[in-house]
Protein backbone atom coordinates (compact mmCIF):
# COMPACT_ATOMS: atom_id res chain seq x y z
CA UNK A 1 0.00 0.00 0.00
CA UNK A 2 1.33 3.53 -1.26
CA UNK A 3 -0.66 6.23 0.74
CA UNK A 4 -0.80 9.65 -1.36
CA UNK A 5 1.23 12.08 1.26
CA UNK A 6 4.52 9.42 0.26
CA UNK A 7 5.10 10.55 -3.00
CA UNK A 8 5.10 13.93 -1.95
CA UNK A 9 7.43 13.22 0.85
CA UNK A 10 9.74 11.26 -1.64
CA UNK A 11 10.28 14.33 -3.83
CA UNK A 12 10.76 16.45 -1.43
CA UNK A 13 13.04 15.02 0.02
CA UNK A 14 15.42 13.37 -2.84
CA UNK A 15 17.02 16.57 -3.72
CA UNK A 16 18.24 17.32 -0.27
CA UNK A 17 22.17 17.56 0.03
CA UNK A 18 24.52 19.49 2.18
CA UNK A 19 24.30 22.39 0.01
CA UNK A 20 20.43 22.05 -0.40
CA UNK A 21 18.49 22.70 2.63
CA UNK A 22 14.61 21.02 3.52
CA UNK A 23 12.34 23.64 1.52
CA UNK A 24 14.76 25.32 -0.32
CA UNK A 25 13.41 23.87 -3.50
CA UNK A 26 10.32 21.93 -2.50
CA UNK A 27 7.45 22.89 0.04
CA UNK A 28 6.27 20.44 2.74
CA UNK A 29 4.28 21.02 5.82
CA UNK A 30 6.62 18.98 8.03
CA UNK A 31 9.68 19.36 9.96
CA UNK A 32 12.92 18.72 8.78
CA UNK A 33 14.07 16.11 10.37
CA UNK A 34 11.39 14.14 8.54
CA UNK A 35 12.73 15.31 5.40
CA UNK A 36 16.10 14.23 6.26
CA UNK A 37 15.18 10.43 7.79
CA UNK A 38 13.56 10.26 4.19
CA UNK A 39 16.63 11.12 2.61
CA UNK A 40 18.43 8.65 4.67
CA UNK A 41 16.18 6.00 4.31
CA UNK A 42 16.21 6.91 0.38
CA UNK A 43 20.15 6.31 0.30
CA UNK A 44 20.24 3.11 2.49
CA UNK A 45 17.57 1.82 0.03
CA UNK A 46 18.95 2.27 -3.38
CA UNK A 47 15.95 4.14 -3.93
CA UNK A 48 14.05 1.03 -4.24
CA UNK A 49 10.53 1.86 -2.77
CA UNK A 50 10.40 -1.85 -1.94
CA UNK A 51 13.41 -2.12 0.65
CA UNK A 52 12.50 1.60 1.40
CA UNK A 53 9.00 0.49 3.03
CA UNK A 54 10.97 -2.71 4.89
CA UNK A 55 13.35 -0.08 6.62
CA UNK A 56 10.37 2.14 7.61
CA UNK A 57 9.28 -1.26 9.18
CA UNK A 58 12.36 -1.24 11.25
CA UNK A 59 11.49 1.94 12.84
CA UNK A 60 7.92 0.13 13.99
CA UNK A 61 9.81 -2.73 14.95
CA UNK A 62 11.54 -0.41 17.59
CA UNK A 63 8.68 1.60 18.85
CA UNK A 64 7.44 -1.92 19.29
CA UNK A 65 10.33 -2.69 21.30
CA UNK A 66 10.37 0.36 23.25
CA UNK A 67 6.57 -0.40 24.15
CA UNK A 68 7.10 -3.91 24.87
CA UNK A 69 9.86 -2.41 27.54
CA UNK A 70 7.78 0.06 28.86
CA UNK A 71 4.79 -2.13 29.32
CA UNK A 72 7.19 -4.96 31.11
CA UNK A 73 8.74 -1.88 33.38
CA UNK A 74 4.87 -1.39 34.25
CA UNK A 75 3.51 -4.77 34.61
CA UNK A 76 6.15 -6.82 35.62
CA UNK A 77 4.71 -9.29 33.37
CA UNK A 78 6.47 -10.81 30.12
CA UNK A 79 3.01 -11.98 28.89
CA UNK A 80 0.92 -9.09 29.34
CA UNK A 81 3.76 -6.73 27.90
CA UNK A 82 3.59 -8.76 24.93
CA UNK A 83 0.22 -8.39 24.53
CA UNK A 84 0.43 -4.88 24.65
CA UNK A 85 2.35 -4.99 21.32
CA UNK A 86 0.16 -7.28 19.56
CA UNK A 87 -2.82 -5.28 20.44
CA UNK A 88 -0.57 -2.46 18.73
CA UNK A 89 0.89 -4.14 15.64
CA UNK A 90 -2.90 -5.53 14.98
CA UNK A 91 -4.76 -2.71 15.35
CA UNK A 92 -1.73 -0.51 13.14
CA UNK A 93 -1.93 -3.55 10.63
CA UNK A 94 -5.21 -2.07 8.87
CA UNK A 95 -4.66 -0.16 5.62
CA UNK A 96 -4.92 3.07 7.25
CA UNK A 97 -1.49 3.12 9.20
CA UNK A 98 1.09 2.75 6.63
CA UNK A 99 4.72 3.12 8.29
CA UNK A 100 5.95 5.91 6.19
CA UNK A 101 3.43 8.09 7.16
CA UNK A 102 5.16 10.67 9.60
CA UNK A 103 3.54 9.81 12.72
CA UNK A 104 6.09 6.92 12.87
CA UNK A 105 9.16 8.79 13.06
CA UNK A 106 7.25 11.24 15.90
CA UNK A 107 6.63 7.84 17.70
CA UNK A 108 10.24 6.87 17.77
CA UNK A 109 11.25 9.69 19.10
CA UNK A 110 8.09 9.69 21.76
CA UNK A 111 8.48 6.02 22.51
CA UNK A 112 11.99 6.72 24.22
CA UNK A 113 10.63 9.60 25.66
CA UNK A 114 8.04 7.76 27.36
CA UNK A 115 9.97 4.75 28.01
CA UNK A 116 12.53 7.19 29.84
CA UNK A 117 10.10 9.15 32.15
CA UNK A 118 8.86 5.66 33.09
CA UNK A 119 11.75 4.09 33.99
CA UNK A 120 13.74 6.79 35.67
CA UNK A 121 12.68 9.81 38.29
CA UNK A 122 12.31 12.99 37.10
CA UNK A 123 15.50 14.42 37.18
CA UNK A 124 17.55 17.28 35.46
CA UNK A 125 19.38 15.10 33.02
CA UNK A 126 15.69 13.02 32.22
CA UNK A 127 14.07 16.45 31.39
CA UNK A 128 16.71 17.44 29.30
CA UNK A 129 16.51 14.49 27.37
CA UNK A 130 12.84 13.85 27.34
CA UNK A 131 12.71 17.86 26.24
CA UNK A 132 15.28 17.47 23.29
CA UNK A 133 13.30 13.86 22.15
CA UNK A 134 9.92 15.60 21.90
CA UNK A 135 11.67 18.67 20.28
CA UNK A 136 13.09 16.27 17.84
CA UNK A 137 10.00 14.89 17.05
CA UNK A 138 8.43 18.10 16.74
CA UNK A 139 11.05 18.36 14.07
CA UNK A 140 9.51 15.28 12.51
CA UNK A 141 5.93 16.85 12.89
CA UNK A 142 5.23 20.08 14.67
CA UNK A 143 1.65 18.93 16.18
CA UNK A 144 4.00 16.57 18.53
CA UNK A 145 5.27 20.16 20.28
CA UNK A 146 2.11 19.25 22.43
CA UNK A 147 3.81 16.65 24.50
CA UNK A 148 5.94 19.41 25.79
CA UNK A 149 2.50 19.99 28.14
CA UNK A 150 2.24 16.73 29.03
CA UNK A 151 5.93 17.05 30.26
CA UNK A 152 5.67 20.20 32.12
CA UNK A 153 2.27 18.49 33.90
CA UNK A 154 3.93 15.66 35.45
CA UNK A 155 6.88 18.04 36.53
CA UNK A 156 4.72 20.02 38.42
CA UNK A 157 3.34 16.68 39.89
CA UNK A 158 6.52 15.19 40.63
CA UNK A 159 8.69 18.06 41.75
CA UNK A 160 8.87 20.30 44.97
CA UNK A 161 8.45 23.90 44.52
CA UNK A 162 12.25 24.82 45.18
CA UNK A 163 12.69 22.68 42.36
CA UNK A 164 10.20 23.97 39.50
CA UNK A 165 12.44 26.87 38.47
CA UNK A 166 15.53 24.79 37.23
CA UNK A 167 13.45 21.78 36.30
CA UNK A 168 11.34 24.29 33.78
CA UNK A 169 14.68 25.44 32.72
CA UNK A 170 15.80 22.15 31.50
CA UNK A 171 12.72 21.60 30.05
CA UNK A 172 12.97 24.85 27.89
CA UNK A 173 17.04 24.41 27.34
CA UNK A 174 16.42 20.58 25.87
CA UNK A 175 13.53 21.58 23.40
CA UNK A 176 14.93 24.73 22.01
CA UNK A 177 18.23 24.02 21.29
CA UNK A 178 16.85 21.66 18.61
CA UNK A 179 15.19 24.62 17.06
CA UNK A 180 17.84 26.80 17.26
CA UNK A 181 20.04 24.91 15.48
CA UNK A 182 17.54 24.49 12.45
CA UNK A 183 16.90 27.84 12.98
CA UNK A 184 20.54 29.46 12.54
CA UNK A 185 21.44 27.13 9.58
CA UNK A 186 18.11 28.70 7.64
CA UNK A 187 19.02 32.33 8.98
CA UNK A 188 22.97 32.12 7.69
CA UNK A 189 21.28 30.80 4.79
CA UNK A 190 19.50 33.61 3.58
CA UNK A 191 16.51 31.32 4.21
CA UNK A 192 14.30 32.00 7.46
CA UNK A 193 11.29 33.09 5.59
CA UNK A 194 10.70 29.87 3.81
CA UNK A 195 11.57 27.90 6.82
CA UNK A 196 9.38 29.91 8.79
CA UNK A 197 6.30 29.47 6.14
CA UNK A 198 7.04 25.74 5.87
CA UNK A 199 7.24 24.95 8.91
CA UNK A 200 4.49 27.46 10.84
CA UNK A 201 2.33 29.35 8.40
CA UNK A 202 1.08 26.02 6.25
CA UNK A 203 0.62 23.94 9.37
CA UNK A 204 -1.59 26.40 10.94
CA UNK A 205 -3.17 26.69 7.49
CA UNK A 206 -3.87 22.70 7.68
CA UNK A 207 -5.27 23.12 10.76
CA UNK A 208 -7.28 25.88 10.31
CA UNK A 209 -8.80 24.41 6.91
CA UNK A 210 -10.71 21.15 8.79
CA UNK A 211 -12.96 20.47 11.47
CA UNK A 212 -13.40 17.47 14.10
CA UNK A 213 -16.50 15.19 13.80
CA UNK A 214 -17.25 12.85 16.20
CA UNK A 215 -19.16 10.64 13.92
CA UNK A 216 -15.78 9.55 12.22
CA UNK A 217 -14.59 7.27 15.44
CA UNK A 218 -17.93 5.13 15.04
CA UNK A 219 -16.49 4.73 11.70
CA UNK A 220 -13.44 4.32 12.60
CA UNK A 221 -14.64 1.57 14.68
CA UNK A 222 -17.06 0.00 12.10
CA UNK A 223 -14.38 -0.13 9.80
CA UNK A 224 -12.74 -2.29 12.09
CA UNK A 225 -15.68 -4.66 12.20
CA UNK A 226 -15.20 -5.33 8.69
CA UNK A 227 -11.68 -5.77 8.60
CA UNK A 228 -11.33 -8.21 11.42
CA UNK A 229 -14.69 -9.24 13.91
CA UNK A 230 -11.97 -10.60 16.04
CA UNK A 231 -9.44 -7.12 16.44
CA UNK A 232 -12.69 -5.08 16.33
CA UNK A 233 -13.87 -7.36 19.85
CA UNK A 234 -10.65 -7.09 21.16
CA UNK A 235 -10.83 -3.45 21.00
CA UNK A 236 -14.37 -2.96 22.94
CA UNK A 237 -13.20 -5.41 25.47
CA UNK A 238 -9.95 -4.07 26.10
CA UNK A 239 -12.26 -0.87 26.62
CA UNK A 240 -14.55 -2.07 28.98
CA UNK A 241 -11.62 -4.32 30.99
CA UNK A 242 -10.42 -0.85 31.52
CA UNK A 243 -13.54 1.10 32.58
CA UNK A 244 -14.78 -1.92 34.88
CA UNK A 245 -11.06 -2.16 36.73
CA UNK A 246 -11.02 1.15 37.02
CA UNK A 247 -14.79 2.58 37.76
CA UNK A 248 -16.53 -0.62 39.87
CA UNK A 249 -12.97 -2.73 41.07
CA UNK A 250 -10.45 -0.02 41.37
CA UNK A 251 -7.80 -2.16 40.17
CA UNK A 252 -5.84 0.10 37.98
CA UNK A 253 -2.22 -0.10 39.96
CA UNK A 254 0.49 1.42 40.22
CA UNK A 255 -1.07 4.57 40.17
CA UNK A 256 1.55 7.60 38.89
CA UNK A 257 1.65 5.05 35.97
CA UNK A 258 -1.70 5.79 35.05
CA UNK A 259 -1.73 9.37 35.45
CA UNK A 260 1.24 9.50 32.88
CA UNK A 261 -0.42 7.30 30.54
CA UNK A 262 -3.66 8.98 30.60
CA UNK A 263 -2.04 12.93 30.37
CA UNK A 264 -0.02 11.39 27.20
CA UNK A 265 -3.31 9.52 25.54
CA UNK A 266 -5.41 12.90 26.32
CA UNK A 267 -2.58 14.61 24.16
CA UNK A 268 -2.16 12.54 21.58
CA UNK A 269 -5.83 12.27 20.76
CA UNK A 270 -5.70 15.87 21.27
CA UNK A 271 -3.89 15.94 18.22
CA UNK A 272 -6.78 14.18 16.22
CA UNK A 273 -9.31 16.56 17.54
CA UNK A 274 -7.10 19.50 16.89
CA UNK A 275 -5.48 18.34 13.39
CA UNK A 276 -10.03 18.52 12.41
CA UNK A 277 -9.39 16.30 8.93
CA UNK A 278 -10.35 13.49 10.93
CA UNK A 279 -7.62 11.12 9.32
CA UNK A 280 -7.42 7.45 11.04
CA UNK A 281 -3.65 7.88 10.57
CA UNK A 282 -3.68 10.46 12.95
CA UNK A 283 -4.72 8.62 15.84
CA UNK A 284 -1.70 6.40 15.84
CA UNK A 285 -0.71 8.03 18.93
CA UNK A 286 -3.50 7.37 20.97
CA UNK A 287 -3.28 3.31 19.69
CA UNK A 288 0.33 3.84 21.03
CA UNK A 289 -0.88 4.52 24.66
CA UNK A 290 -3.81 2.39 24.73
CA UNK A 291 -1.21 -0.04 24.17
CA UNK A 292 0.42 0.84 27.30
CA UNK A 293 -3.03 0.63 29.08
CA UNK A 294 -2.93 -3.16 28.93
CA UNK A 295 0.06 -3.22 31.15
CA UNK A 296 -1.89 -1.24 33.46
CA UNK A 297 -4.76 -3.49 33.80
CA UNK A 298 -4.97 -6.83 37.13
CA UNK A 299 -5.65 -9.98 35.33
CA UNK A 300 -4.54 -12.23 32.46
CA UNK A 301 -6.00 -9.17 30.02
CA UNK A 302 -3.57 -10.77 27.43
CA UNK A 303 -5.85 -12.95 26.55
CA UNK A 304 -7.80 -10.98 25.07
CA UNK A 305 -5.24 -9.16 22.64
CA UNK A 306 -4.20 -12.67 21.86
Amino acid sequence: IISVDVPSYLVASQDITVNNLPFENQWESKGPVFLYFYKLLMILSFKNLAIFKLLNDVLLFAISFMLYKTSLLISKNKLIAVSSVLFFILVTSYEWYVTELSEIYCLFFISIQYYLITKYELTKKVIFISATLIALSSLVNQATAIFMIGLLILIFINHKNYQLSSSIAYVITGFVFPHIIFISIYFFNGLIKVYLTNYIKIPFGYVSSGRFELYELIVWLRRYFQYSEFLYYAILAIGIMFLVNFIFQGKIHIKNHFVNNLIYLSLGFSIYVIAGHNYQHHLFYSIFFISIFISQLKGDISTVSI
